[in-house]
């Protein structure tokens, strides 16, 4: 489980690392889609949070069941 919760956590990283670069794009002016890449990237991390936090409560509610299965 542990592995999975590390999977969510880098997908949140690597998506601040992406929108952090296309601020920066946006910025210097290279590129006129930035915008709609910035967007997309907002809509990801929020997407990867949402996941992120769905599966933590999921995995706390297995680890109840089990532990009250075993008693």
């Amino acid at each position: 489980a542990l592995r999975y919760k590390e999977g969510w956590i880098v997908w949140i990283l690597c998506n601040l690392v992406e929108l952090t670069t296309w601020i920066l794009v946006l910025i210097h002016g290279y590129s006129q889609n930035a915008i709609l890449m910035i967007i997309m990237n907002v809509l990801y991390i929020g997407l990867n949070v949402w996941g992120f936090v769905a599966f933590v409560k999921l995995h706390q509610r297995q680890a109840n069941a089990d532990n009250i299965s075993q008693v």
